[in-house]
């Protein structure tokens, strides 16, 4: 089941072009008008939440789960992948390309998404994997966005 996320607003704040535009007058109530919230506002403090939210129901109804005692860690219920969800990066720890591939289609159903299969990098880190010997060095670069 999907949450809609609701908010008032003094019909003040409103403009007039936007109240003559959606005919708002008839729908106040106590001098409120309230509305829909769909998707992320800019500049609205609950922005954040409201993706957050929305993503962890996404992810839900694709069969992942958020840790219990780690906020922002996710496993999947049957196929063995994990990551940390830090903003709008992923490191995806994965075994069987078809595990990630099945996350990067739940989100490509929300999000329009990018993916770099050589792990090379995260967070503002370049990372350099040797399999062989199962280490990883890192390098801390300027973050690039």
């Amino acid at each position: 089941m999907k949450r809609k996320e609701y908010m008032s607003t003094p019909i003040g704040n409103v403009p007039q072009t936007i109240i003559e535009q959606y005919n708002l007058l008839p729908l106040l109530s106590n001098g409120y008008v309230y509305v829909k919230i769909g998707k992320g506002m800019y500049g609205l403090p609950q922005a954040g939440k409201i993706a957050s939210d929305r993503l962890i129901m996404h992810l839900a109804e694709h069969g992942y789960e958020q840790a219990q005692h780690t906020h922002g860690l996710f496993t999947h219920k049957t196929n063995g992948v994990v990551f940390p969800l830090i903003v709008d990066n992923f490191g995806v720890k994965y075994v069987g390309r078809e595990n990630a591939e099945h996350l990067m289609a739940s989100l490509r159903k929300i999000y329009s998404i990018t993916a770099d299969w050589t792990g090379s990098k995260h967070i503002g880190l370049t990372l350099k994997w040797d399999y062989k010997a199962r280490t990883c060095d890192k390098d801390i670069e300027a973050f690039d966005g």
